[in-house]
């Protein structure tokens, strides 16, 4: 995943207060000065409608992997892989088989939105097959995994994440406290975090249909929740 580095955002207009905002939180942390940054952020971006509309890459990674995932616990992931077009990765090493669907899921990384599509879609392999090391653990991880819903909140809310930290990363790397940038950091992820799931919870969007997850629900879900961030800018 880049960072700041590679997506440090515009010059001038919203982006002037975007990276205000992001200053005052790397300074003074808290929730509101998190949602404050976020929010100024999505606004930069466009609003939240133009943000969802561009983040094709999360919206087919969700159905991908909700798809994947249903398809696993209940199959087996043979039946997955094959399902997903992907039945030469049937025997090979988990991390050849996560390598390859990170890329299936998440496509190629160009740009801002794929870029953090991927790192999302990293993070959550990473958690959910910590031990896995050969294709048969990966297998195992899979089968009857009853978390499906919690997944794939942790999918959306890691790439509302990575989608708008970049410009309050380049002000976090400013701070010379190690420990002090792992607390902002861990703020930024809990506050999105309770977004995404506050809006999951509402009843435009159902959990329990994740393994079936369409593209439009989940880019409805991200609007709702780039929404709510754009809205606490006040």
């Amino acid at each position: 995943m880049g960072t700041s580095s590679d997506h440090g955002g515009g010059v001038g207009g919203r982006w002037t207060g975007a990276k205000r905002a992001g200053s005052s939180f790397a300074r003074n942390g808290g929730e509101r000065n998190a949602q404050r940054a976020l929010g100024r952020l999505v606004s930069a971006l466009g609003g939240a409608a133009a943000v969802a509309a561009a983040s094709g890459a999360a919206s087919q990674g969700a159905a991908g992997l909700g798809s994947l995932l249903g398809t696993a616990s209940g199959q087996g992931l043979d039946r997955a892989l094959a399902q997903a077009g992907l039945p030469e990765l049937v025997g090979d090493s988990a991390e050849e088989v996560v390598a390859a669907l990170i890329d299936s899921l998440a496509g190629s990384g160009d740009d801002r939105e794929s870029q953090a599509a991927r790192a999302a879609a990293c993070d959550v392999f990473e958690a959910l097959l910590e031990d896995a090391d050969t294709y048969e653990d990966l297998a195992a991880s899979l089968e009857g995994l009853d978390e499906i819903g919690e997944v794939m909140e942790q999918f959306m809310s890691a790439y509302v994440y990575w989608l708008l930290l970049p410009v309050i990363d380049e002000r976090l790397e400013r701070r010379e406290d190690p420990e002090l940038r792992s607390r902002r950091d861990k703020e930024l992820r809990e506050v999105v975090a309770a977004v995404v799931e506050q809006k999951v919870s509402d009843e435009s969007f159902r959990p329990a249909g994740w393994p079936t997850v369409t593209e439009s629900e989940a880019r409805q879900l991200l609007q709702e929740v780039m929404a709510y961030l754009e809205e606490q800018d006040f």
